[in-house]
């Protein structure tokens, strides 16, 4: 059974120019499109194949752009198809990170002049932030597509910052607990942090040069009036990847500390393992010359040869073992 967060849902809102209008019914989406005035924004939350059909049947969008879109992208980038462009970002999956590994999920993002639809397969929080916003401050969608744009990109981005938080906590607890207990159980959270970190390295990149190309004027849709908006969302992301490249050099430096431990702590087993093996060596040699079936050997036949035996192996063990405690060897 479907989930609340999963439950198809077409959220249209659409700016006059005075009042904003939610339709609850997509079949006026052709009329709206038609004005000459206003912007339309359509949020395909979870869609159906069948509501999907509105990206070709209505939107007329390019048919590998609604390829991308159903499917899965890997990596941020964004196309220009002249008359839109067609942007894929990757947003941070609220988890707690000491249970949980760093997760982003894709959000596919068309802009037209007039016109923005977003489209994503599970809950987005900035999506309904920015929802929210418009609901209550109607006046935003006025500004126009490349400002919605803004927003949207702005709130996928701001969830970034906790997720980072979290993650210099989580590198923080690993390297206290480093020093503590080197187990392998710390080994698999350092293991585990390398892999978020990686992760988020690998989205981060190809996020900033999206936000990047949208300052460089490449795009007539963008406004000349919007590109310092988007410039500050690119100074967010270049610290979160400054971010990143330091805690990579951190987690390297837990592994090699982890490392470093271990070996000590292995060099100390076998010391004391050297030490003990050195102290039973006399007492093995004793017992092998006496354990030799030789006819002429003095002791064998002696009546305090075995007492002296035990007494000599007992005498030699004892000495070892002072002169090892006394060296701190042991």
């Amino acid at each position: 059974m479907a989930t609340e967060e999963e439950v198809p849902v077409i959220h249209i809102l659409h700016w006059n120019g005075s009042s904003l209008e939610t339709p609850a019914d997509a079949a006026v989406l052709p009329a709206l499109l038609s004005r000459q005035t206003g912007l339309t924004w359509v949020d395909l939350d979870v869609p159906t194949p069948e509501e999907v059909r509105i990206l070709s049947d209505v939107f007329h969008l390019h048919p590998l752009a609604i390829e991308d879109c159903v499917g899965d992208v890997l990596h941020p980038k964004i196309d220009d198809y002249a008359e839109y462009l067609y942007i894929v970002v990757h947003g941070v999956v609220a988890v707690d990170l000491a249970e949980d590994a760093f997760r982003t999920e894709e959000l596919d993002l068309f802009v037209g002049a007039r016109w923005v639809v977003t489209h994503h397969q599970a809950r987005r929080r900035s999506v309904e932030e920015v929802r929210d916003r418009v609901r209550k401050r109607p006046e935003l969608m006025g500004r126009g597509s490349d400002f919605l744009l803004h927003d949207l990109l702005d709130a996928v981005v701001e969830h970034y910052q906790p997720a980072v938080e979290q993650l210099e906590e989580e590198i923080d607890r690993v390297e206290m607990k480093i020093f503590r207990d080197a187990s392998r159980e710390t080994l698999n959270d350092i293991l585990a942090l390398k892999r978020d970190v990686l992760h988020l390295r690998r989205i981060i990149g190809p996020q900033k040069e999206v936000v990047t190309r949208l300052t460089r004027r490449e795009f007539r849709l963008i406004s000349e009036a919007a590109i310092p908006f988007f410039r500050d969302i690119h100074d967010h992301l270049v610290r979160i990847q400054d971010l990143t490249e330091q805690y990579r050099d951190v987690i390297t430096g837990a592994m090699e500390g982890y490392l470093s431990v271990v070996s000590v702590r292995l060099n100390e087993v076998m010391k004391a393992l050297t030490a003990v093996s050195t102290v039973i060596l006399p007492m093995t040699l004793i017992t092998g010359i006496y354990g030799m079936n030789f006819e002429h050997m003095p002791e064998t036949g002696w009546r305090w040869g075995y007492p002296m035996a035990l007494g000599l192996m007992a005498a030699v063990g004892a000495g070892l073992f002072l002169f090892f405690r006394r060296r701190r060897w042991i």
